[in-house]
């Protein structure tokens, strides 16, 4: 457990990758509502709305980082793997910037991926079996499956987008091949999360105390009614709150698992603090799925984390919901996540039964990314469900794979966890099951099959167990 606390003052890899991730997410912000910013049209005019700039400054950024490596090579080739792999678990947080292909998480991948590389050429050996590399790769093939019989203009985006997705969950379970380097990934995603968990405190804070909407969240999801008025969603550098809290909430609950587990006072509040910003972030976001999906999370987290405690904590949460149930404490809870959710619930549940009609329907699917065609919704809303939105898009193999490789990493968590000899390693494999708890919860009302975060963590919980 030494090398992840080591690694959580955020050494020179992670601000190097801050530093470069900011600098990126400005460069290639193309067509997103930032560019429009007063302060930025101001310094800049219209020229982060112009491709061509983009694409020189990405190339400028580039060409001076290769002319870097090559004078400092010796120190560069140490840092990175920290370097990558840190700035891939920040680039899941701006996924609000988008200039097409130029985009801070391509270009983080493709950098993870080079690494992989540079390192795979250097070995002797060949690539071991892996179980997890042929249930990513025959996913992957479900998708080109699910092509069939579709205009390529209907799916070609869709599986563009999905493939490197695939490829980094590969590679993450390949670079991440000792403790120390899981030890790193792990700090690099829980410290991304909080450093955007504060972004999102500001935004909302700066909204209810000067009226200021610094968001670049789309403008339908902006703001959410509640008996105190509108209020603007935290949604940090994402296009949507839902998309905001996915990492956010599972830095959460592992966070919480790492105080509840490691000794000493000063980590101990050193991770409740962190995990106290992004519940904070996550309550603000009100994407009323993932309060649920935490809730879950941190009832079961003593499960994971202290097993032997297990009867009693049963029954203390058994009297704490017979009080809530009697006193009308459920009821009331209840009752507001209903009342904030509208129409909401509604819309979602006609959307996974359409969603299971049309896998019941096609057996290869609607194509990936193309359930739009068959959505009962007028906005042409996907299914609301990572699980179904799967087999509605690649029909019932890629339906199967998905489950295959959802419980394949679940097995192999659980299994890591029961079987570890040394704290170390139970403490490091427990966090990740309890973080998998929450997003296997949190993607069974959102659409996130194909989410980056999903494939990224599949491929770190991979590595680590």
């Amino acid at each position: 457990m030494k090398l992840l606390v080591r690694s959580l003052p955020a050494p020179r890899p992670m601000g190097l990758a801050l530093l470069t991730g900011s600098a990126m997410g400005m460069l290639v912000a193309g067509d997103a509502p930032l560019s429009h910013a007063p302060l930025v049209s101001a310094l800049f005019g219209t020229a982060l709305r112009d491709y061509p700039f983009a694409a020189a400054g990405v190339g400028t950024m580039v060409g001076l980082g290769a002319s870097a490596c090559l004078i400092w090579h010796d120190r560069v080739w140490q840092w990175c793997t920290p370097f990558a792999v840190a700035l891939l678990f920040l680039s899941v947080h701006f996924l609000g910037f988008s200039a097409g292909p130029l985009n801070p998480s391509v270009f983080a991948i493709l950098l993870v991926i080079g690494v992989w590389l540079m390192e795979f050429m250097g070995r002797d050996a060949a690539l071991p079996r892996s179980a997890f590399r042929t249930l990513a790769i025959l996913f992957f093939v479900c998708a080109l499956l699910s092509t069939l019989g579709t205009h390529p203009s209907e799916v070609f985006y869709g599986l563009a987008s999905f493939l490197p997705k695939v490829l980094i969950a590969i590679v993450i379970a390949e670079l991440l091949d000792d403790r120390s380097k899981v030890s790193f990934a792990v700090s690099a995603m829980l410290w991304s999360a909080g450093l955007l968990a504060v972004v999102a405190l500001a935004q909302v804070g700066a909204y209810v105390l000067f009226q200021a909407v610094y968001s670049i969240s789309e403008l339908d999801y902006r703001f959410v009614d509640t008996p105190f008025g509108p209020l603007l969603r935290a949604s940090g550098l994402s296009r949507t709150a839902n998309q905001f809290v996915l990492p956010i909430g599972v830095a959460c609950v592992t966070s919480a698992y790492l105080a509840f587990t490691l000794t000493g006072w000063k980590r101990r509040v050193l991770f409740m603090v962190l995990a106290l910003l992004t519940a904070g972030a996550v309550a603000l976001s009100f994407v009323r799925g993932m309060w649920i999906a935490m809730l879950a999370g941190l009832l079961l987290l003593p499960f994971i984390a202290k097993p032997r405690l297990a009867p009693l904590w049963t029954g203390l949460v058994f009297v704490l919901s017979l009080i809530a149930v009697t006193s009308g404490f459920a009821d009331w809870v209840i009752q507001s996540i209903v009342s904030l959710a509208g129409s909401s619930i509604t819309e979602r549940f006609d959307l996974n039964i359409a969603g299971l009609r049309a896998m019941l329907n096609s057996p290869f699917g609607t194509g990936i990314s193309n359930f739009g065609s068959t959505s009962p919704t007028f906005e042409r809303y996907p299914v609301h469900n990572a699980v179904i939105q799967v087999g509605s898009e690649l029909g019932l193999p890629g339906f199967m794979a998905f489950i295959a490789l959802l419980a394949w990493i679940a097995w192999r968590l659980l299994r890591a966890t029961l079987a570890a000899t040394d704290v170390d390693a139970r403490v490091r494999v427990g966090a990740l099951l309890a973080g998998y708890v929450v997003l296997i919860i949190a993607i069974q009302v959102e659409p996130e099959g194909y989410s980056l975060f999903l494939l990224i963590y599949l491929g770190l919980a991979e590595a680590a167990a």
